[in-house]
């Protein structure tokens, strides 16, 4: 893993350090790491299958996130866009409900 620096105000640290205790994370590169993910996903997510994304919801529960997506297209796409949201590195669950 390679090692990057970065400087922060003390508003944004003091943000990061209750998140922290929010959720249990301990180390402040992974949480930086997971933010990083997550804009990632999303921005992946968005820019790739944006076209057939209606609405986008997102929950917080004591067990965690919940994000809810509506979709609308065709069946190809919509299986296309659940597996990728599977396969995203920090999804802990993914449940697809057609209507």
């Amino acid at each position: 893993m390679e090692i990057i620096s970065m400087s922060m105000d003390s508003e944004s640290v003091k943000e990061m350090e209750n998140m922290m205790a929010l959720t249990g994370i301990k180390s402040r590169s992974r949480l930086l790491r997971m933010g990083l993910a997550s804009l990632l996903n999303e921005y992946k997510i968005m820019h790739r299958f944006g076209h057939i994304i209606r609405t986008n919801m997102h929950q917080h529960s004591e067990r965690g996130c919940l994000d809810i997506l509506i979709a609308e297209g065709n069946a190809e796409e919509i299986r296309e866009m659940f597996a990728s949201i599977k396969n995203m590195k920090g999804v802990g669950n993914a449940f697809c409900s057609v209507i």
